[in-house]
């Protein structure tokens, strides 16, 4: 999905950031103690197009919260 479909399906209403998606699971991580666990990445477009930039993107994000 692209990431201009965040807020207009049912499914996605009232959500601005892939995070608001898997509030729940975010939810259960902190009732079973996992307090710091690492934002989510989130790679749009990954069909339509060059995805090479992903792995780059990944790693950076990784590197600023591990």
């Amino acid at each position: 999905m692209k990431s201009s479909d965040l807020g207009k399906g049912f499914v996605l209403k009232n959500a601005p950031h892939i995070d608001d998606l898997l509030q729940l699971l975010i939810m259960t991580n902190h009732y079973l103690s996992i307090r710091n666990q690492v934002p989510a990445f989130h790679a749009d477009n990954v069909i339509a197009g060059d995805t090479n930039w992903i792995e780059k993107d990944y790693i950076k994000h990784l590197d600023k919260y591990l």
